[in-house]
């Protein structure tokens, strides 16, 4: 679990520290030995790794994509059904289940929508991060272990989108450990 900084350059930075160290940790990946940013003004990271450099682009699920303040008589009217705590005394966000649910669809459909692919023979990753424990990545369902409806609903998206810009697509939050939503195999990851 980690916890993101307020400063966008720091918690992108955070972020693919936490993701390069979780994907070594839980022998997800132990091929990458490091990362060094595009230039300043850049978005993109590069993975460096034994099989060579992996062009890392990241892109942000954040609450106010599905989440938003209610008044106090919207809360008390039983007119949502579900919620997200703020601070003790506040009324909770509101969540908007269709776009919680389409949230990651979404941003992966952004970015394919504007490649900025180099070259078609340069190995390129996609990292969805999200600054707080939504959407989820996996549920129980009568005791048995399950993707999330996000992750479901993105990886359906993926499989009749063509061409798909990424050799690798990725989810993490703060919670949880990464996910990775493209290609979706059980076999090696790196």
């Amino acid at each position: 679990m980690y916890r993101l900084s307020s400063d966008e350059e720091k918690q992108e930075i955070s972020v693919v520290e936490n993701f390069i160290s979780t994907l070594s940790e839980r022998n997800l990946c132990k091929d990458i030995n490091g990362w060094s940013k595009r230039s300043e003004d850049d978005r993109d990271f590069v993975l460096h790794s034994h099989n060579g450099d992996i062009l890392l682009q990241i892109s942000q699920v954040a609450e106010r994509d599905f989440a938003f303040p209610i008044s106090r008589a919207e809360y008390d009217s039983g007119r949502y059904r579900q919620f997200i705590a703020r601070a003790p005394g506040e009324i909770p966000l509101a969540v908007d289940n269709t776009r919680l649910n389409t949230s990651i669809r979404r941003s992966i459909q952004k970015k394919l929508e504007k490649p900025n692919r180099e070259s078609a023979h340069e190995t390129s990753w996609l990292l969805i991060f999200s600054n707080s424990a939504y959407p989820e990545i996996d549920c129980c369902v009568r005791g048995h272990k399950r993707d999330s409806e996000p992750v479901s609903i993105a990886r359906e998206y993926l499989k009749s989108h063509d061409p798909i810009l990424f050799d690798q697509i990725w989810y993490s939050n703060p919670v949880t450990i990464p996910v990775r939503i493209w290609p979706h195999v059980f076999d090696q990851i790196c």
